[in-house]
């Protein structure tokens, strides 16, 4: 039986590959980049006092993509092994780069 947690990371799982633009089925990953650098790239790019250039990412529309098509790779055996705080910085960064990716398109977050 699932734990509340696995089912949790199953749905992030699910949403980054349909966010992505990948598929259910992605090959196995390398060892994840517990930095998010490539992530704090885009950030770093398109971000500044706290106000995001929503039209410079929108520009640059791939620059998420590579950050959250790693995202989809991650086995469920690796996101296990990794510390609590360690998941719940990659759930974070997930969503927040999944949200930075859909305001960026124009869209809703709550529709």
């Amino acid at each position: 039986m699932k734990t509340c947690r696995q089912s949790i990371y199953l749905a992030a799982l699910l949403l980054a590959t349909v966010l992505a633009g990948g598929s259910a089925g992605v090959a196995p990953a390398q060892a994840f980049d517990q930095r998010h650098e490539s992530y704090d790239r885009v950030l770093k790019r398109y971000v500044a006092d706290g106000r995001v250039n929503y039209t410079g990412l929108k520009a640059d529309s791939t620059s998420l993509e590579p950050y959250l098509d790693s995202i989809a790779e991650v086995p469920e055996e690796q996101f296990i092994s990794w510390t609590e705080s360690r998941r719940l910085a990659f759930l974070i960064n997930f969503y927040n780069a999944a949200t930075l990716k859909r305001r960026a398109r124009g869209r809703e977050i709550f529709a």
